[in-house]
């Protein structure tokens, strides 16, 4: 009967486990790319809990989902960032639904 070393139990669970752990993280970066956003803080807005330049994770939730102290970011549509737009409307009166008031 011929007697193993010692090393060649070590060596396959290398050939068993480091596969493994590649595609436990493949896995995990995919599914990262694909359930979360990403977003860099652009102002001073959020500070101190945010610092302009910093990245974060953003994961889309239902509203029913938000909890105290979560952050929210809301996407708001060029028509409210102070570009013309079809249903545009400011309280002084001078634009109302995107015409021009004289």
């Amino acid at each position: 009967m011929s007697q193993r070393g010692v090393g060649s139990g070590l060596r396959v669970a290398a050939w068993v486990l480091v596969p493994l752990g590649l595609v436990l993280a493949l896995g995990n970066i995919g599914y990262f790319l694909t359930h979360y956003q990403g977003a860099i803080v652009m102002s001073e807005a959020m500070e101190p809990t945010y610092r302009p330049g910093e990245r974060l994770a953003i994961e889309r939730i239902d509203a029913g989902e938000i909890r105290r102290g979560d952050v929210v970011l809301v996407h708001v549509p060029d028509r409210y960032q102070g570009r013309p737009g079809p249903a545009a409307g400011h309280r002084d009166g001078r634009r109302s639904r995107g015409v021009r008031r004289k």
